[in-house]
């Protein structure tokens, strides 16, 4: 399922990370969320468009940078697993606060 960017979202969005394509594969009963390089902002739209809940594994939005993985979007995925995609960088990806927001994460019952 692709889940964004809405035709809308590709014609006024400014950031070009935040009209990435958002993939939620489901297969054999395991949903897998590819979030590319998606913001905070792309997230809370994604949340309230679709139903993002209890993944069973994540790829983290942009490398872990500080501007995505927001506290609600976790909330709501609850990924069972989170994978982050980053090499050495000028960036300082991964952030350790976005780090920290994922080794927190509850537990889904």
């Amino acid at each position: 399922h692709v889940l964004y960017p809405t035709q809308n979202a590709v014609e006024t969005e400014k950031d070009p990370n935040n009209s990435s394509l958002v993939f939620l594969i489901e297969s054999k009963g395991v949903k897998t969320l590819l979030t590319a390089d998606i913001s905070k902002k792309t997230e809370k739209i994604i949340v309230s468009t679709s139903d993002v809940h209890n993944i069973d594994i994540l790829k983290v939005a942009h490398h872990g940078s500080k501007n995505s993985s927001s506290k609600e979007f976790l909330e709501a995925a609850q990924p069972n697993i989170s994978i982050i995609q980053v090499g050495k960088n000028s960036y300082g990806h991964t952030k350790t606060t976005t780090k920290h927001r994922y080794t927190n994460l509850p537990q889904r019952p």
